[in-house]
């Protein structure tokens, strides 16, 4: 076996491994739903945003939201078609929620819902140098096209009886496992809103800046569309999800909100949701929410409730 190059570089370091070859993100803490049987396309079809007929053999899995009544987001999901059945994937701490949720809109389809996330591993590797890294899995192995950084990538879905000898493969190559800080960097650089973090059943769908990726605003009714064609018949959210250059040297907390001072009156005009300091640009970039009327490149806000002088000024995303 080649010598490990899993060595601790910096996180310098790592954006530039990310740049320009492969690292590695393990996702074997998230959730899958597997659904079978001869009307689980259709009937899925009426559960998401997304229109599944955009699932083709060369284009394996689509990203779509689960939404309630009220256009809500309830989860982020990422499907995956294997053939006999279509692989649902999403964020692990919401895994009873999506299941109950799905469970109980099957009433007489031939739909066959099973958990899988004590059964499926899933590695992503992340970089121009992604797919170098396939020969270190299974022939069986399902990989799916996957962008966390901005660099593009992979993600692998393999039996989680496997991933041990399969970490072992990977330790034998160039490609390193990425820290959690140098993935956050490059998440918000690449203006990657995540769920759980930039949006939740708090959040309308098309305020996510993710309609192009998650919603088909042709493929006719399910669980949430009413809404979501309300919106784009009157153009547009009161807010967007947007980008921020933060001045000062502190990164303001998730939940910051962002105000406009106007004749001695304060308006609320939205929050911030994550931030990072970027070692590569040395300025603080922040996503997060801003009303349409505050929305323009270049418009200046203020940080609410910091004990510090603090900008935030709307900037377009991606930031690289």
């Amino acid at each position: 076996m080649a010598e490990s190059l899993w060595k601790t570089p910096s996180v310098v370091e790592e954006l530039e491994i990310a740049r320009t070859g492969a690292v590695m993100i393990d996702r074997s803490a998230s959730g899958n739903i597997c659904l079978s049987g001869s009307e689980r396309i259709s009937w899925l079809q009426g559960m998401v945003s997304n229109d599944l007929n955009h699932l083709t053999p060369d284009h394996n899995s689509i990203s779509a939201f689960m939404l309630d009544a009220t256009g809500h987001i309830l989860a982020d999901l990422k499907i995956v078609d294997r053939g006999d059945n279509l692989l649902l994937n999403f964020d692990g701490r919401i895994v009873e929620r999506v299941y109950s949720r799905m469970d109980g809109f099957v009433v007489v389809e031939d739909v066959e819902i099973t958990e899988q996330s004590g059964f499926l591993a899933c590695i992503s590797i992340q970089g121009p140098k992604a797919k170098s890294a396939i020969e270190c899995f299974a022939s069986d192995a399902t990989v799916v096209a996957a962008d966390y950084t901005g660099f593009g990538g992979i993600d692998v879905y393999f039996k989680i009886s496997e991933r041990e000898q399969t970490l072992e493969k990977i330790r034998a190559t160039d490609i390193h496992p990425i820290s959690a800080e140098a993935r956050e960097i490059l998440r918000i650089s690449a203006g990657i809103p995540q769920y759980g973090i930039d949006f939740d059943e708090t959040v309308l769908a098309p305020e996510t800046g993710l309609a192009a990726s998650h919603i088909s605003y042709s493929k006719g009714c399910y669980v949430g569309q009413e809404i979501v064609a309300r919106i784009q018949s009157r153009g547009h959210t009161n807010r967007i999800f947007s980008g921020f250059f933060v001045s000062g040297n502190r990164e303001p907390a998730s939940g910051t909100r962002l105000v406009m001072e106007n004749d001695g009156n304060i308006r609320d005009m939205g929050w911030i949701t994550s931030s990072i300091h970027s070692p590569t640009s040395h300025q603080i970039l922040a996503l997060g929410y801003v009303r349409n009327e505050a929305s323009a490149p270049g418009t200046i806000l203020q940080l609410d409730g910091v004990q510090y002088p603090a900008t935030a000024t709307v900037a377009v995303l991606p930031f690289v």
